[in-house]
């Protein structure tokens, strides 16, 4: 079974979270479903640019810069939980 989400108003991030979270994690509870799998998604991302000569006026090195990040980023790993007879689709937002 093939099954399309879409939407005009969302952006494709938040359809791709409520399919993962959402959707598929209660199709793979139904008996008989033994794998789910969501493509074509697109996860939330954000890119930074550091200015190398900026961060050594302040005597900041990349390093610096990603361990901070690392440091006060609030999402974390996600994943899939597997078990005899469903699956869990394990998603942490940061709230």
């Amino acid at each position: 079974m093939f099954l399309l989400v879409r939407s005009d108003t969302l952006p494709l991030s938040t359809v791709d979270e409520y399919a993962e979270s959402t959707i598929a994690q209660r199709i793979s509870m139904v008996s008989g479903v033994a794998q789910v799998q969501v493509n074509g998604g697109q996860k939330y991302a954000v890119r930074i640019d550091a200015d190398p000569y900026k961060l050594a006026t302040y005597r900041i090195g990349i390093d610096d810069v990603a361990t901070a990040i690392s440091n006060w980023n609030v999402n974390v790993p996600t994943g899939t939980l597997y078990g005899q007879d469903r699956n869990f689709v394990v998603q942490s937002n940061g709230h």
